[in-house]
């Protein structure tokens, strides 16, 4: 699972979701602008049932 967190200064959010089992992936600089300023988008991955710890199921 992907979460992409509007504005790194949104410390909340980032938080919650690292409470939730997501972990930090990756940092878009300045890549929007809002309420007058750039913002950061914060990537941040949560792995769904094993994840990469097994293989996926035959057929897949």
């Amino acid at each position: 699972m992907v979460a992409v967190i509007g504005d790194s200064a949104n410390m909340g959010s980032i938080r919650l979701h690292a409470a939730c089992g997501f972990a930090h992936a990756g940092l878009l600089p300045n890549i929007g602008w809002k309420h007058g300023r750039w913002v950061d988008s914060v990537l941040m991955t949560r792995a769904l049932g094993p994840g990469a710890t097994e293989p996926p199921p035959p057929g897949r």
